[in-house]
């Protein structure tokens, strides 16, 4: 088995993340989804989300347990990307003006040197809401405050234009390799 190395695949909301996980994993690669979107599907009566820092504590503690899962989990190219990241939670809380809680200040140490690269994906110049609550300013502003936030904390960003997603694939494994 070979060591799990792991890529974060970031940015705000209509970045074409899920789209370009959902074709990374086609290839092959493991894949490691949203710990928020989990977390969003089982607060069905909104519950967690009226308590916006227990509810980045939940999201950042099942992001922490699926990467130690991933850690053993059997990849056959050796390459992990997970679909957002520990220092999306920095952006989050920047933008909903929330303080940063030390278990992420924790959790952040040793994600820092456990994700090899940070690809940030650049938002669809058509934004389309599709489900999302975002407005298009409001996911240019998490967008922003996300990539600020990792490129203050992480030596590894790369920018991911937006293009057909054959072109991201390549871009991105391609990086990988290098």
């Amino acid at each position: 088995m070979l060591k799990p190395r792991f890529f974060v695949l970031s940015g705000g909301p209509c970045a074409g993340k899920s789209t370009l996980l959902e074709a990374l994993e086609a290839a092959g690669h493991l894949v490691v989804s949203e710990a928020a979107r989990r977390v969003i599907e089982e607060d069905k009566d909104g519950n967690l989300r009226s308590n916006p820092l227990e509810f980045q504590r939940e999201i950042l503690r099942r992001q922490l347990e699926s990467e130690e899962m991933a850690q053993s989990a059997d990849s056959k190219s050796g390459l992990v990307f997970l679909d957002r990241g520990v220092g999306d939670h920095f952006g989050y809380l920047r933008h909903r003006r929330i303080p940063i809680f030390p278990e992420l200040e924790w959790a952040w140490k040793r994600a820092r040197f456990l994700y090899e690269k940070i690809f940030l994906c650049e938002q669809r110049p058509d934004y389309f809401a599709g489900g999302r609550q975002e407005t298009k300013k409001e996911a240019s502003e998490i967008h922003a405050a996300i990539r600020e936030e990792y490129l203050a904390r992480h030596p590894c960003i790369i920018e991911v234009p937006w293009e057909p997603l054959e072109g991201r694939v390549l871009r991105v494994l391609r990086a990988c390799q290098a």
